[in-house]
């Protein structure tokens, strides 16, 4: 996942509720998350850029829910922009 916004704190706190909100919903081993941090580009045409990592094992039924909670929150967000990479070729 990547987080943009004009405001590097909004965006980092954006980000940390997203993993807050899902070790709250997904409790236990099931899912991975690393991050968030600053993406390897942190800051695109004055946009400052985090990125989550989400991972789990193959066809979990944890990360199908997760992933579909993300999906939901992430249309809600107005201000920063959250998007969503399932199976990324690069972080760049």
């Amino acid at each position: 996942m990547l987080f943009e916004d004009r405001d590097a704190s909004r965006g980092l706190g954006v980000a940390e509720r997203f993993v807050t909100e899902l070790r709250r919903l997904f409790p236990g081993d099931g899912l991975r998350l690393d991050g968030p941090s600053p993406a390897p580009l942190a800051l695109v045409r004055g946009k400052h850029r985090h990125h989550l990592q989400l991972g789990a094992a193959l066809h979990d039924p944890c990360f199908e829910s997760a992933l579909a909670w993300l999906l939901t929150e992430s249309q809600r967000e107005s201000r920063t922009a959250v998007k969503i990479d399932v199976d990324p070729v690069s972080m760049m």
